[in-house]
């Protein structure tokens, strides 16, 4: 069973007062790939040891992106109360939008593995020779924005940098493909710019029936929106993010998208763009409605369950790679649709992992050695919604803090769970989760979502305390 260690502590680890370089990191993470592709706009592309030298600045701002968030993972430390590496800066205090950036242990991997993917796309695109200037400042633009859709926490950042996204990936798609590229951007901008409609449709209602309206991720999910409201929220946040994963039986843009892209910009596609709906799905319709997605979560598991069948049944069809890779990719997302219905810590943590790699077994635990040291377990939120830091400190046979015997209480779930993934608390018909607010001494029970998956600590979990 995984051991959760109490932290004493409840000061950020992964930020410092503003202006430091520990603050900054995740903003130059950010917007590395647009100052060179601001820099390689003033680059002439006519001849060949030109167009070598954009594709060098590419690959060093790629390169330098990757580092940084590198030097981010193996400094990443998960805390209780606040998310690493947080920068909160006012940009239109009129409508309480800020520049509000930061990682827990669900998207940092995902911020990771877009560096990852987006060096290698622009690796792969080194035979490129047609409007290259035009081409490489594209790739570079779209990398800033899907990196700023997983580390923004605040929603109107969020929608800017998701409709940056899905621009600069459609004229990548339209400009440099097969022979069909222009109908597929058309399907690609259609589809996906239709469920961002959608999302921002979502975001606008929350914002103005929010106690105090703003638009930060996390002082939303404090608000409780209760019946038709939470309901239909729920559902336009559902659409969206269902959309953009490519679930069935919205799912005809992806295979389309991907057969007439071009390879490096079909990895984006397939890689990353997909994982932007899963991401919302978890943090935005399970961690901000967990009640309302608990009353039709049979719904929402037929979904997933078509698009695991269809996808697994469509590619035993295909005669083409990037086809055959598309239809495995609805199946994939299948199973973190599945995943967010059940709402079970294991099933979540399972669908984390097939969001990113494995990379390394990571380091985000405090320990220095195999098997010592503290699991940091962040919870999405921290204690903003229960009053108090999330610790429980439990051993072989003992009874955590905040949980009951033989496991501790993991909240960030709609529902508290134990280590191994089974429910502590069953809400009875018609209750939905009320019971459990009263056993907690009438605090509502945390719900950003889920905790970051469990090999975060860095140790494997067969192994003792």
């Amino acid at each position: 069973m995984i051991q959760l260690a109490a932290l004493a502590q409840t000061a950020p680890i992964g930020s410092t007062p503003g202006g430091e370089f520990p603050t900054l990191l995740l903003s130059s993470i950010l917007w590395v790939p647009t100052i060179a592709a601001l820099a390689i706009l003033f680059f002439p592309a006519r001849t060949d040891i030109e167009r070598d030298r954009i594709k060098t600045v590419a690959v060093s701002g790629a390169s330098l992106a990757l580092a940084l968030a590198v030097v981010m993972w193996y400094g990443f430390r998960e805390q209780f109360t606040q998310f690493a590496y947080d920068e909160n800066h006012p940009w239109i205090k009129a409508v309480g939008a800020a520049y509000h950036l930061g990682v827990d242990g669900v998207s940092m991997p995902l911020v990771l593995l877009t560096t990852l993917l987006f060096l290698t796309a622009v690796l792969a695109s080194w035979r490129v020779r047609e409007r290259l200037k035009e081409y490489m400042v594209l790739l570079l633009l779209t990398q800033t924005a899907i990196t700023g859709v997983f580390a923004a926490l605040d929603y109107l950042l969020l929608v800017a940098f998701w409709a940056m996204a899905l621009i600069a990936l459609t004229l990548l798609i339209a400009g440099w493909g097969g022979r069909r590229r222009v109908p597929a951007a058309w399907r690609f901008f259609g589809f996906t710019m239709g469920a961002w409609a959608v999302l921002v449709l979502a975001v606008l209602i929350m914002h103005f029936k929010a106690t105090a309206p703003t638009f930060d991720i996390g002082t939303l999910h404090d608000q409780v929106f209760r019946g038709t409201i939470g309901g239909l929220l729920l559902w336009l946040t559902v659409a969206a993010f269902g959309i953009t994963l490519a679930a069935v039986p919205l799912h005809g843009w992806l295979l389309d998208t991907v057969s007439e892209a071009g390879t490096p910009v079909a990895i984006l596609v397939a890689g990353l763009v997909v994982k932007l709906g899963a991401y919302g799905l978890v943090r935005v319709s399970l961690g901000q409605f967990p009640e309302p997605l608990h009353r039709v979560n049979t719904a929402i598991m037929v979904i997933g369950l078509i698009s695991v069948l269809w996808g697994g049944l469509s590619a035993l069809g295909q005669d083409n790679a990037k086809r055959l890779v598309a239809a495995l990719t609805v199946s994939q997302m299948g199973l973190v649709v599945l995943a967010v219905s059940s709402g079970r810590q294991v099933a979540l943590d399972g669908a984390l992992l097939l969001l990113f790699p494995r990379l390394d077994r990571g380091r985000a635990a405090g320990s220095g050695r195999p098997g010592g040291g503290a699991h940091r377990h962040r919870i999405p939120g921290g204690a903003g919604r229960t009053g108090g830091a999330h610790a429980s400190r439990c051993g072989p046979g003992r009874g955590g803090g905040d949980g009951g015997p033989g496991g501790p209480r993991i909240r960030g779930l709609h529902r508290p769970v134990d280590a191994a993934g089974g429910e502590l608390y069953q809400p009875p018909r018609g209750d939905h989760g009320g019971g459990a607010r009263a056993a907690a001494g009438g605090r509502r029970a945390a719900h950003h979502g889920p905790a970051p998956v469990l090999w975060l600590a860095g140790r494997d979990p067969r192994q003792g305390p």
